[in-house]
């Protein structure tokens, strides 16, 4: 709650933006796709929502919390607020697409103390609310198509290696990275052996960054100007 607050005020402190639009927000999808595929474009995508009237925040997690984001709402004015706390490129892509996903389909709307999303290894599907399994299949389908991700590791199998990563990647025009979180997650999910997380981890890079000009941003030696 206490983080939730936080990103609901360094929200509010900030200038008015465009009224909400929805069909705009759906036009604007594909240019956010694209600017998935360079990690130095990756800091454009909060200014793209912005003209679609959706305020992206950025307030650090708390200490020992696990927190990756939130889609709450000021009136009609949705706010997706971000912590980066696995500082990775796949991560970013993946809980971004969903909050937006929420946003779209007015999930939480009439409600100020929406709850918020973490996105763990052991996250299990089947006990999530309908809204959370369609946020997360959509985020997933956006970033890559599964049923192409699904032949690609049937065929590869335990055999993927770099250059095959890297040739899908660019097929579907988007950052490796994001293709090997995915592999990652559902070798884990599958096996359940942690040592999945060790594959390609060269590519899940920091991109906090990336980030440090957009003004709604609180935290990482940077303190938002908020009215109490």
């Amino acid at each position: 709650l206490v983080w939730l607050y936080r990103v609901r005020k360094v929200a509010a402190a900030a200038q008015s933006a465009p009224a909400y639009d929805r069909d705009k927000l759906l036009d604007t999808l594909a240019d956010i796709r694209a600017h998935m595929l360079d990690i130095d474009d990756f800091g454009e995508i909060p200014k793209l929502l912005w003209h679609c009237g959706v305020r992206v925040v950025f307030v650090q997690p708390l200490a020992g919390s696990k927190i990756d984001g939130v889609c709450t709402w000021l009136d009609d004015q949705p706010v997706i607020g971000l912590t980066l706390r696995l500082d990775r490129p796949d991560n970013f892509c993946f809980v971004l697409r969903h909050e937006i996903e929420h946003v779209l389909q007015g999930d939480g709307r009439e409600t100020t103390y929406t709850h918020v999303d973490v996105f763990d290894p052991d996250r299990r599907e089947e006990v999530l609310p309908d809204e959370e399994r369609r946020a997360d299949a959509a985020a997933a389908e956006f970033l890559v198509p599964q049923e192409k991700l699904l032949s690609f590791m049937s065929r590869k199998g335990k055999w993927i290696s770099e250059t095959d990563v890297l040739a899908f990647s660019a097929r579907h025009n988007i950052h490796p990275a994001v293709v090997v979180g995915q592999i990652q997650n559902r070798r884990y999910r599958d096996g359940g052996d942690k040592r999945a997380f060790a594959f390609l981890r060269k590519y899940l890079t920091k991109i906090s960054e990336n980030f440090t000009p957009w003004p709604l941003r609180d935290g990482w030696d940077t303190v938002a100007k908020v009215s109490l």
